[in-house]
């Protein structure tokens, strides 16, 4: 028997892909014997080839609308690929335009589905995750297995991660920092981990962070370890790895967050109501919640307080 090709669309961003791993897994049960491509962003390819959901990664070259040229070669490559199914897990503009150039295919996608928009307005507290999960599940993938990510299956050998804390001087049972956000979000970004440190600190409580490219000032007025991989940013996989040694996360709604809770770690995440709702990218259903109206109302006091009762 022939294997079906399947291609499953999840652009980004990065938590909204972590967010999705539990569906790309039930998807995979659905068609164990079939080839599965997934199709994302350059940024998550490294991570998203080591998971044992996908057959292969595409990268999507976001190649802008005035580039006919590359477009059309870009259409060709997906066409090529003469793929019988699409699971499109995006559901935007972006994504539809693909739906569009793979009409051979069946396609199971909510964005030309106004019951789908209607949701999202109607429910704000209900989880994006969730709303996808009736996608595929109308599409005839159980689900019943659940939907919550598991991405234990990133982290590299124990090994590399031991010589990361090694070099850092770090032991586990630290509280892992998580300060920052992507820089068109900045309004994600909780003010007080400064303070938050070093009242763990009087505590004994060793902290670290893991800055990005563009947090290493943010993360150096914070009295934390910062884990590097040889003055480099820790990979996806390497901050996975920190599963073992990490006793608890605190952090903003960003990437880094949402994947900390996607490997088993017992953490707390910070909201704002003028931001996403915790419920709306499921992580509630993972780790604890604060959510205020006003970040400048939530004190380093209440946060360590929930710390002393979790930890």
């Amino acid at each position: 028997m022939l294997k079906k090709k399947i291609l499953i669309i999840k652009l980004g961003a990065f938590g909204d892909i972590i967010l999705s791993e539990g569906l790309m897994r039930c998807i995979r049960s659905h068609h164990p014997n079939d080839h599965i491509t997934l199709l994302t962003r350059k940024s998550y390819v490294t991570l998203m080839e080591g998971a044992p959901h996908f057959d292969a990664v595409m990268i999507d070259p976001h190649i802008a609308r005035w580039h006919i040229h590359k477009q059309f070669r870009f259409r060709r490559l997906l066409l090529e690929q003469n793929f019988d199914y699409v699971y499109d897990l995006q559901n935007n503009a972006r994504s539809q335009g693909f739906q569009k150039w793979l009409k051979g295919a069946q396609i199971s996608a909510r964005f030309d589905d106004a019951a789908y928009h209607d949701d999202l307005q109607r429910n704000p507290h209900k989880s994006i995750r969730d709303i996808l999960a009736q996608q595929i599940a109308h599409a005839g993938v159980n689900i019943s297995d659940g939907i919550l990510p598991d991405l234990r299956w990133a982290a590299p050998p124990p090994d590399e991660i031991d010589s990361i804390l090694t070099a850092a001087g770090l032991k586990s049972n630290f509280v892992l920092l998580i300060p920052g956000s992507s820089a068109k979000n900045a309004q994600k970004r909780w003010g007080y981990y400064k303070e938050l440190a070093q009242m763990l600190k009087a505590q004994g409580i060793a902290c670290a962070t893991v800055p990005g490219h563009d947090e290493r000032a943010l993360c150096e007025t914070i009295d934390a370890t910062m884990l590097l991989d040889d003055g480099k940013p820790l990979s996806f996989q390497q901050m996975a790895g920190l599963e073992p040694h990490c006793r608890y996360v605190v952090g903003n709604d960003t990437g880094p967050t949402h994947l900390m809770s996607a490997v088993k770690t017992k953490g707390l995440v910070l909201f704002a109501r003028n931001n996403f709702s915790a419920a709306r990218t499921g992580i509630d259903k993972i780790y604890d919640v604060i959510t205020v109206d006003n970040f400048d109302d939530l004190k380093p006091q209440q946060v360590l307080a929930h710390i002393q009762k979790a930890y």
